[in-house]
């Protein structure tokens, strides 16, 4: 469990980087970024509340943060493209 998680935590920081290098070669501007800010801290909470001898939000982890980071991806880009 120990070592899946720390992978988890690598993986985690390679798709934070994907999405910052997505929106600076798409050109968006201060709406996409400004939602990276809640990401970040909704990746740092997912890696927060798990942990290797306590399994027990794993759910609340992938499920719940990774739905809203989804939500707050659309509602940043959204405001990005309106701003234009």
């Amino acid at each position: 469990v120990g070592p899946a998680l720390a992978v988890s935590v690598l993986l985690h920081a390679v798709a934070f980087a994907l999405l910052a290098a997505f929106g600076w070669f798409a050109g968006l501007k201060i709406g996409y970024f400004a939602a990276l800010v809640p990401v970040a801290a909704l990746l740092l909470y997912q890696h927060w509340i798990v942990r290797p001898h306590d399994l027990s939000r794993v759910n609340a982890a992938f499920f719940t943060a990774n739905g809203a980071i989804s939500l707050v991806l659309l509602v940043g880009a959204g405001v990005d493209v309106l701003l234009r």
